[in-house]
């Protein structure tokens, strides 16, 4: 079989009702491939709208603020063609030693969330660099 594909292949004709493939080394026919692109198309489309939320949620700034205060910021992403919103908010402990927040993000379709949190470190008692 693969000869005759061969020869056709060389003599610029075209084989027809091809059955699908079914051994791993059987030709397949273009109705199998199909399946195929879509699915690797849709692969695409599900990274880059997990980039352009990744890339919003990074630019979702929070300014500085004191203990006890709490912001919320506002940003958009895009990678190659998809666009995303995010929406973070962060607060302070009383003391301003500990610090938490979380983030939302969206391209209409996905979504992805971020929670964290952070503590201050003591300072550190060593000799002071010159």
């Amino acid at each position: 079989m693969a000869l005759v594909l061969l020869w056709l292949a060389c003599a610029g004709a075209h084989a027809f009702e091809l059955a699908p493939a079914v051994r791993s080394d059987d030709a397949i026919n273009l109705g199998q491939l199909h399946p195929v692109r879509a699915a690797v198309g849709e692969t695409a489309r599900i990274a880059y709208s997990g980039a352009a939320m990744a890339i919003a949620m990074s630019a979702a700034y929070v300014p500085s603020y004191r203990p006890g205060e709490q912001a919320i910021g506002l940003a958009f992403g895009s990678y190659r063609g998809y666009t995303a919103a995010a929406l973070g908010f962060k607060r302070t402990s009383g003391d301003g030693d500990t610090a938490w927040g979380m983030g939302v993000s969206s391209t209409g379709r996905d979504w992805g969330f971020n929670a964290g949190i952070g503590w201050k470190l003591p300072r550190s008692t060593g000799a002071a660099r010159p």
